[in-house]
């Protein structure tokens, strides 16, 4: 059975690492190069069998990747729209992959048991980014949810795209 590491040993495991870290630039020293940044956001969920840099074949400098629980583009908005006025991106891909823990737990679930240990702390507006058991169906709500959001241009909005990620085979599936 896999073990996981805890705060001390990730500590340790940096200082050991820091020996051949090698430094990297400010970003006052980028914009002096003019180097150019990553154009296209990469979300997904945070679970550790979801690893875009493996399954889409990336540098750490191809894309910003942001994760979360479930890979839900609503609670990283402000995320995007901030990068996208700090640096213009041109793409978002949304990826939700099959087998998803959200899939198995309701928001209401979650509510009730937080409720049960500190009583009145969520109500009914709280979610906790449960999408039932279809994928195909949360990447479209997502997809649909950053095009309509107030806070995406246009342009952003219309390069935006869903994608289904299988656990078994590696292969990412475009959703219409």
């Amino acid at each position: 059975m896999a073990t996981y590491p805890d705060i001390k040993d990730l500590v340790e495991r940096n200082r050991a690492q820091a020996t051949a870290f090698s430094a990297k630039p400010f970003l006052s020293e980028l914009k002096a190069a003019a180097v150019t940044s990553p154009s296209v956001v990469v979300v997904t969920c945070c679970d550790i069998r979801v690893n875009p840099y493996e399954f889409l074949n990336l540098k750490v400098t191809d894309v910003f990747h942001l994760r979360n629980t479930g890979g839900r583009v609503g609670p990283l908005i402000n995320d995007i729209v901030a990068l996208d006025y700090a640096i213009g991106l041109k793409e978002i891909m949304i990826i939700h992959h099959l087998d998803c823990g959200t899939t198995f737990y309701t928001d209401e679930g979650v509510r009730e048991a937080i409720n049960a240990r500190a009583p009145g702390t969520v109500d009914e507006r709280d979610t906790f980014r449960a999408k039932g058991a279809d994928a195909v169906q949360s990447v479209r709500e997502d997809v649909k949810v950053f095009k309509r959001s107030l806070l995406v241009r246009p342009e952003l909005a219309e390069h935006t795209y869903g994608f289904t990620f299988d656990l078994k085979t590696g292969l990412v599936t475009a959703v219409q």
